[in-house]
């Protein structure tokens, strides 16, 4: 068929459209038959088509998989019937062609449409290697030309072949000058023909690799430095950008540069663009229900009704005197904390040395004595890692996830210079023509992207603002507080008073930590929705931001539910997954963009043991399934659970989703 048409409809004209279907009487079903005496005929129609004749040749253009382009025919003899196929195009061109043989129960019948008849039916088929080859291949998999001409009483013989150019852009123009540096050679460039394939490998030149993990350290290394021992760098007031701000306050905040820092001592987002934000601490779910906390609590388990940790209750938390690091995935992350005053407010300063800046996490505490009072997040990484990437889920809402899971901490990421598979068609032709036209095939060689990914996010039990490490206990910087089995105390005041505590599994957690609104303010359903998520002072992420609702995840799958198929980019390939630690989402159906979700493990209800980094994701909504369960995604390489639930004790995965 020529190339750049565009077929519109199709139809089978004069075919039997009603008959009868005789059963059988016979126990062992024998004698049934289609009697299509006096049967009626008519057209069967596929119209509305939008089907691109711009494909290799001897490629099935209608009827694969999935695009129902399919005619489900009555059986019946064409021979002698005037039996037609009628193929229509979009400039208004047509094939008619007079169908011969018959159509049998049970069989499938594919029709070859050629613009151009011949006595000798030229074949050329080509094969492309079963599968792309790896970024740090240099051999493909083997590729494979068939090349011959049958006669109308089934004479074969062979057609020779050979490459004739290169198509390296994909602007469909070929030459032998377009093939590429990365494509060093193909073995078997022309053949004999024959029935049986040609069998060739492609030599390919390994994929030269970039050093993100180092890149990315640089790149917090050589940042500019902000604010000064005298006068802080504010996170409150600023994005994450760097762009001047009213005050927004969270549990978490991003740190990209070198500097002196200052956090002011506000309760998780109590303070939004400048006011007090008391529907985060204040819920307004309707009264009497017993599975919601109406009023947030501080670490004393008193009512929180000022923004400021030293304000609240009448100033009973006034004279916060001290401050540590809970715990940190690398060394010497911070350094210098203290306790400032200013203009009435308190806050807490602290410096990021040039020297010691790199990907990583750490959990610093304010204290009244020996007590911590509240507890933040610190998290550095590029600014860009809150950018908002949009993903639409199987409901059709948009939720606007940010770029990197909290807490992402590179260990180990290398990867391709390029990050789409690179592709290069090889135009093979035959060297004897057709009527005056050589029959051409085209051959698909594909070198994948890849490299190596490794690393953690934070993890959080749900409910809990606190981050826990992603990465072994060893792995952590000397003098870091973290108990991975603290066993059955579970509430919100041990929550609070120990931020580096992972509380296993046991029935505190049903009596004193069964709320369905920890995370969102007002609700209280449990189970999968798309309802609006209100931001409270125990949400772990940075300001803007919010856990995400219990349907943010849908769009992850064909069809939203648990176990449907993947919906990613590649990334059911094992070593591609492997590549991108984890799986890259479509995020909506035209499948134009992906976002990648690391598989980071989780840390066992039972005992706060890591498992599944590498292997698993695991995150969190906002809302609970049960008084007892959390909703969330969990992923591996061959399943997709975006409907998923399982204990609050489990330390698993936070993705924010802009307010």
């Amino acid at each position: 068929l020529s190339w750049n048409k565009t077929i519109d409809k199709v139809e089978i004209r004069n075919a039997i459209m009603k008959s009868k279907y005789k059963l059988s009487n016979a126990f062992n079903g024998a004698g049934a038959t289609w009697d299509n005496t006096g049967a009626t005929r008519g057209t069967a129609t596929l119209s509305g088509l939008s089907v691109s004749t711009s494909q290799n040749p001897n490629i099935t253009i209608m009827g694969n998989t999935g695009d129902n382009y399919t005619f489900y025919m009555i059986p019946q003899v064409l021979t002698g019937n005037s039996v037609v196929a009628y193929v229509h195009f979009t400039d208004n061109t047509e094939i008619t062609a007079t169908l011969k043989g018959e159509w049998k129960a049970g069989t499938t019948r594919t029709l070859k449409l050629s613009e151009t008849n011949s006595t000798w039916n030229y074949v050329l088929t080509p094969t492309d290697p079963n599968r792309a080859a790896y970024f740090d291949e240099t051999t493909s998999q083997p590729y494979g030309v068939t090349s011959y001409r049958q006669a109308a009483d089934g004479t074969k013989q062979a057609v020779a072949w050979k490459v004739v150019g290169y198509d390296a852009d994909g602007d469909g123009t070929f030459s032998m000058a377009e093939k590429p540096a990365w494509l060093t050679s193909l073995s078997k460039t022309e053949g004999d023909g024959g029935t049986a394939a040609d069998q060739g490998t492609a030599t390919l030149k390994k994929a030269d690799l970039i050093d993100f993990f180092k890149q990315r350290n640089d790149g917090l290394k050589h940042a500019t430095v902000l604010g000064s021992s005298s006068a802080p760098y504010d996170l409150s007031l600023h994005d994450h950008n760097g762009n001047t701000t009213l005050r927004n306050t969270a549990n978490s905040y991003l740190i990209s540069a070198p500097g002196h820092y200052r956090i002011p001592l506000v309760y998780g987002n109590a303070i939004e663009n400048g006011v007090t934000n008391d529907k985060s601490y204040i819920s307004h779910a309707p009264t009497g229900n017993s599975k919601v906390l109406y009023n947030f609590k501080d670490h004393a388990g008193h009512n929180i009704d000022n923004p400021w940790i030293e304000k609240t209750n009448g100033g009973a938390n006034a004279s916060v005197d001290g401050a540590e690091v809970v715990w940190a995935d690398a060394a010497n992350l911070v350094s210098s904390l203290s306790i400032a005053h200013d203009g009435g407010d308190t806050f807490l300063d602290f410096e990021v040395k040039e020297s010691d800046i790199q990907s990583g996490n750490a959990v610093v505490a304010v204290k009244k004595g020996s007590t911590i009072v509240w507890s933040w997040h610190l998290w550095f990484a590029p600014k860009d890692a809150l950018d908002k990437i949009p993903v639409t889920n199987h409901q059709g809402v948009v939720y606007n996830f940010t770029k990197e899971t909290l807490g992402w901490k590179p260990t180990q990421w290398t990867g391709t210079t390029y990050t789409s598979a690179r592709t290069v068609k090889v135009k093979v032709e035959q060297t004897v023509a057709n009527n005056g036209t050589k029959a051409y095939t085209v051959i698909n060689i594909i070198q994948n992207p890849g490299g190596v990914k490794k690393g953690a996010t934070t993890l959080y039990q749900f409910g809990r603002k606190d981050a826990f490490p992603g990465v072994a206990s060893s792995a952590l910087a000397t003098n870091s507080h973290f108990t991975e089995n603290a066993g059955d105390n579970m509430s919100i005041m041990n929550g609070i008073l120990n931020p580096g505590k992972f509380y296993t599994y046991g029935s505190n957690w049903s009596s004193n930590y069964s709320y369905y609104n920890l995370w969102s303010a007002d609700n209280t359903t449990t189970g999968f929705n798309d309802n609006f998520v209100v931001k409270t002072v125990y949400d772990p992420c940075p300001a803007g931001f919010k856990m995400p609702a219990s349907n943010a995840f849908t769009g992850f799958t064909t069809t939203g539910q648990d176990g449907g198929a993947t919906n990613v980019d590649g990334t059911r390939d094992w070593q591609t997954y492997q590549s991108n630690f984890g799986h890259n989402f479509w995020t909506n159906s035209s499948k134009t963009a992906a976002i990648n979700f690391p598989a980071s493990g989780y840390l066992h209800y039972s005992n706060g043991s890591l498992n599944g980094v590498g292997d698993s994701g695991c995150y969190w909504s906002a809302v609970p399934k049960y008084s007892s369960d959390g909703c969330y995604l969990f992923f591996n390489l061959s399943y997709v659970k975006t409907l998923n639930e399982n204990y609050r004790t489990y330390g698993f995965a936070a993705r924010p989703v802009s307010e």
